[in-house]
């Protein structure tokens, strides 16, 4: 049986997520409409990743809370970090790759962090 704090946790990524999708496809397309096709793309690319990083940190913190092993859990670390590293130097490989947009589209989530504070503060 999940507790309420597990509850208020799982709704708080919830909509995390959906901000996230939210600011980075409305970003995403600004800068593809304004500065190009390559910066766009570079700018989504890093907001993509910031969410799969969100993704993966959402299924941590669930195994973590039920209480899985600290072992398995602590590898799935290390892993999402070696996958979120490696396709970031295989993105820049590319050449319509930008690293200061790709920069940018990740820092999505500082936006999404602070709008996510601002609604859990008002309720």
């Amino acid at each position: 049986m999940r507790t309420t704090n597990q509850v208020a946790q799982g709704l708080s990524l919830k909509s995390l997520f959906f901000i996230q999708c939210a600011i980075g496809a409305s970003l995403t397309v600004a800068v593809y409409l304004w500065l190009g096709p390559q910066l766009g793309a570079s700018f989504g690319s890093g907001a993509l990743v910031m969410l799969a990083n969100l993704l993966m940190l959402a299924w941590i913190w669930s195994r973590f809370l039920a209480k899985k092993s600290i072992a398995w859990t602590v590898m799935i670390i290390v892993i999402k970090y070696t996958v979120l590293l490696g396709a970031i130097f295989l993105l820049t490989q590319k050449a319509w790759f930008h690293v200061l947009s790709c920069g940018l589209g990740m820092a999505t989530f500082v936006m999404t962090a602070l709008v996510q504070a601002a609604v859990l503060k008002k309720e």
